[in-house]
């Protein structure tokens, strides 16, 4: 009877300092992370201010994503910056996509479209190709069709890494806020990722990033 008490406490108590260790540990690593992250604003600010020349190549592959595009393709075209293009590759879409596209790049001369007819494979990577190929400047960046730019600066932002020695800048993805639970652990899961690939690149081990907010040289794309 004692010696079960005494296993039950036991038990009870390793559950309880492994949760301790468990957000311990998790406390550190965002505190850690976000004093990397800082870090990374500093020198951000501590870099040249004149204004970048490099072009920049917007690519959006896009399957059925008309909704998503009549939201969010008006604050892309609407970027402060002098030289860019916005390629949006239209992936076998049947929800009136293309006709959507073609209207709004009779207004707006940044926008080009390239349509996929027929797929030859699955996924998006035949998609982000044709639009690679397409592209005339010489640093790329991707987003989704269900993304929107946090400001009129986000090709700026990128831009201010974009030269010579750079190929490849890792961007943050924020998921939008909305009510629930669910809605929170997606968040927290979110910048947690965030911090983790950013810190390991940062210490110069990359190990991955998010397609939704990625730039590259052309070069490394051909």
């Amino acid at each position: 009877m004692y010696l079960s008490y005494l296993v039950f406490v036991f038990m009870k108590d390793f559950y309880t300092y492994t949760l301790y260790v468990t957000i311990f540990c998790l406390a550190i690593n965002i505190i850690l992370g976000k004093l990397k992250l800082i870090s990374l604003v500093w020198i951000y600010k501590m870099q040249k201010r004149g204004e970048t020349i490099i072009g920049i190549s917007v690519i959006i592959c896009s399957r059925n994503d008309l909704e998503n595009l009549k939201h969010n393709l008006s604050a892309i075209l609407k970027q402060d910056y002098h030289t860019y293009e916005v390629i949006v590759v239209d992936d076998c879409s049947t929800d009136g996509t293309l006709e959507y596209l073609e209207n709004l790049s009779n207004e707006n001369p940044l926008l080009k479209i390239f349509r996929i007819e027929k797929k030859s494979s699955p996924g998006k990577k035949e998609a982000l190709q044709v639009g690679i190929a397409n592209a005339i400047y010489p640093f790329l960046l991707l987003t989704d069709a269900d993304c929107s730019p946090a400001s009129i600066h986000w090709i700026k932002s990128h831009a201010c890494f974009a030269d010579e020695n750079a190929s490849v800048i890792l961007g943050y993805g924020k998921y939008k806020k909305e009510k629930g639970f669910l809605n929170m652990l997606i968040r927290f899961d979110t910048v947690l990722i965030a911090i983790n690939y950013m810190n390991q690149a940062l210490w110069r081990y990359p190990y991955m990033g998010v397609g939704r907010n990625m730039g590259y040289s052309r070069d490394l794309a051909v």
